[in-house]
């Protein structure tokens, strides 16, 4: 999932498409852009799904701003399930997310896990560290009280059909807060399940930033990285 495309953005979606099994996964590249008509010279092999700021209007939500960034970036994210609600389970993955194997070495590793929601980082609100962010009060909207929300970072992950219906059923009540804290907590009220990636060297972080040059140095086989945002 892209904000934009380039010759980058191409090569990673090609990548997946190569490195997974296609009796098992289909692949889509979805583009967030302002203007339809500017997403040119895309290959008429790709499976694409290109949403501008008038379909995720159409979804009826409350954003925390009136743009995706920051607290929104979800939205493309439902917007695809609603228009694709027939799949088990949906991953995600943010055109800056790197993983260092085949992509289906790590997918695979959770084919008989039917976790509702599994991200690289999840924690409760009392949990001391997870308690060090602005998000948590800021524009929360949720409708839950702090002590049962639960926050993730999720530039990868996997949910359920479950799981995304569940958001949009809450989305589309009124409710608002950052995609970080509002994912999981509507998860865990409704009764879901929730899990962290613990199996894989995961250097998935918001700080300190990753350089380009440090995602070099450091790579391993079976990491996922996820580089500075610029």
């Amino acid at each position: 999932m892209s904000h934009f495309f380039n010759e980058t953005i191409e090569k990673k979606y090609n990548r997946l498409v190569k490195e997974l099994d296609s009796n098992r996964y289909e692949v889509f590249l979805i583009l967030n852009v302002n203007d339809k008509a500017s997403v040119q010279n895309i290959s008429t092999d790709t499976r694409l799904c290109i949403y501008d700021a008038d379909d995720l209007n159409k979804l009826g939500y409350t954003p925390i701003y009136e743009k995706l960034l920051p607290g929104s970036c979800h939205f493309p994210v439902l917007k695809f399930y609603l228009e694709h609600p027939t799949y088990a389970f949906y991953w995600f993955i943010e055109y800056d997310v790197e993983f260092t194997a085949p992509w289906n070495v790590l997918m695979s590793a959770y084919n008989q896990d039917n976790t509702d929601f599994i991200a690289p980082f999840i924690a409760k609100y009392n949990e001391i560290q997870a308690r060090k962010w602005n998000w948590w009060k800021l524009r929360n909207n949720s409708g839950f009280p702090l002590k049962n929300s639960y926050r993730a970072f999720h530039p990868i992950c996997r949910y359920s059909s479950a799981a995304l219906k569940n958001i949009d059923k809450f989305q589309k009540t009124g409710v608002s807060a950052h995609s970080e804290l509002l994912i999981p907590t509507i998860l865990f009220q409704t009764g879901l399940t929730l899990s962290e990636m613990k199996i894989w060297g995961n250097n998935v972080r918001y700080r300190p930033l990753y350089t380009v040059e440090e995602y070099k140095q450091k790579r391993a086989y079976g990491e996922l990285f996820h580089p500075i945002k610029f």
